[in-house]
């Protein structure tokens, strides 16, 4: 589905006036820009998220760009405008948005100078090739500062990933586990994957300092002195179950003993799709028409997966592996309920706070909601920022992995994950 840009009631009407504390120095300052030229729309999105915190440089300035800009230029602007302080982020082909804006071709900055976090970046290159050296060499400039801060009275770590293309979401996320819990008892993460094919483009990509990488994992450690809070929700609804009779790694061959494909497309067909023009675009059907797999880690919302394509043999392919003889759920999104649970990220992540008060928030985002809802998706954009009324940058991604405790592993193709600094 093309990507459009919001209408004017579907976006996020200008908050200008009431956005700048009066004397505020430091926080989370966010600044978002839809210029054409790339060097102007960097600096002019850096410099309002400096105005944000007092004009002072920040620590750092993580940024969400969509894919019609060149991104040196851009950065070139950025670092003109936030002082030269260190730039990460990423490169998406879907939208960019904040508490005051959502863009479609556009740039949004968040960006934050807190004494209540420090950040330490890493960069992962040949993900391709051998994702678990990808992981470690993102991951260790990160972890070599355990003791150092630590000793600072930084005792809490979080990292914040950013993958630019990978095909199985639970390969991704078995890696990760594996690599990290053999570093420490246990890391707490989340993270972005842009692209679900697992091919790279020119489209997406990782920003780590000074230029753009593809192929590679971004690492942002976030040491604090208050645990960083998080939330999720998804509100897919499961509506039909049925058994994964016959499974090949990533591909459902036969449910209930018959071609996978058949019977999805017999399902499409009595609630009543077009049979010429399922066979013709089955692609426009799958990925308004997602799968669920049971989750033992959170047994009220099944992990989502998002068809890739159909097979030769009439299977069909998913972003992540299905074990055989499992339930394979039909799902449908439904308008209130997906909004419902992208409000109820925020709300997760705001109980979550230990102590402190909230000041600024990083948004993950599927495209596929969009997808799936169209213009009613920036409604969900507008209970985002309700329920925040603080400073947020979000983004769309293709797929989300999060693990909060040591017993959930989450990986979704259509959820919502909210990131909270505290003061």
């Amino acid at each position: 589905m093309k990507k459009e840009a919001p209408t004017k009631r579907g976006g996020l009407e200008s908050k200008k006036g009431e956005r700048k504390e009066t004397g505020k120095i430091g926080g989370v300052g966010t600044g978002i820009s839809t210029e054409t030229a790339p060097w102007k729309a960097g600096l002019k999105a850096a410099k309002a998220s400096l105005q944000e915190i007092g004009g002072i440089k920040p620590d750092i300035s993580f940024v969400a760009v969509t894919g019609e800009y060149s991104i040196k230029h851009v950065i070139k602007g950025i670092r003109k405008g936030n002082g030269g302080a260190p730039v990460v982020g990423l490169l998406t082909h879907g939208f960019v948005f904040s508490e005051e804006d959502i863009a479609g071709s556009g740039i949004a900055v968040s960006s934050i100078s807190l004494d209540t976090v420090k950040f330490e970046v890493g960069l992962g290159q040949g993900v391709s090739s051998n994702i678990e050296n990808a992981i470690e060499e993102a991951i260790t400039p990160i972890l070599d500062q355990v003791v150092a801060k630590k000793a600072e009275g930084y005792d809490y770590l979080t990292i914040f990933f950013i993958v630019d293309a990978v095909r199985n979401g639970d390969l991704l996320m078995s890696r990760l586990v594996k690599v990290l819990d053999s570093k420490d008892e246990f890391i707490p993460f989340l993270g972005a994957v842009l692209d679900i094919t697992g091919k790279t483009s020119d489209k997406c990509g990782v920003i780590y300092l000074d230029n753009i990488y593809h192929d590679a994992f971004l690492a942002v450690g976030m040491y604090s002195k208050i645990p960083i809070s998080t939330g999720y929700g998804h509100g897919l609804y499961p509506l039909v179950p049925k058994r994964a009779t016959s499974v090949s790694g990533d591909v459902i061959v036969e449910l209930d003993g018959k071609p996978a494909y058949e019977v999805w497309k017999d399902y499409l067909v009595r609630k009543g799709h077009d049979g010429d023009d399922i066979d013709k675009e089955p692609g426009k059907y799958l990925s308004r028409f997602l799968f669920g797999i049971p989750d033992p880690s959170s047994p009220r919302q099944p992990k989502v997966r998002m068809a890739l394509g159909i097979t030769k043999e009439g299977g069909i392919r998913l972003s992540g592996l299905v074990k055989e003889n499992s339930t394979v759920w039909f799902m449908e999104a439904r308008k209130e309920r997906m909004i419902d649970q992208a409000g109820t990220s925020v709300i997760r992540a705001i109980e979550g706070l230990k102590e402190g008060k909230p000041s600024g928030a990083w948004v993950i985002s599927s495209l596929v909601r969009f997808l799936n809802m169209k213009n009613d998706y920036f409604e969900e954009l507008h209970a985002i920022r309700r329920k925040l009324g603080i400073p947020f940058i979000g983004f769309n991604s293709a797929g989300e992995f999060y693990r909060p405790t040591s017993t959930m592993k989450w990986y979704h193709n259509s959820s919502v994950i909210t990131m909270l600094f505290s003061e």
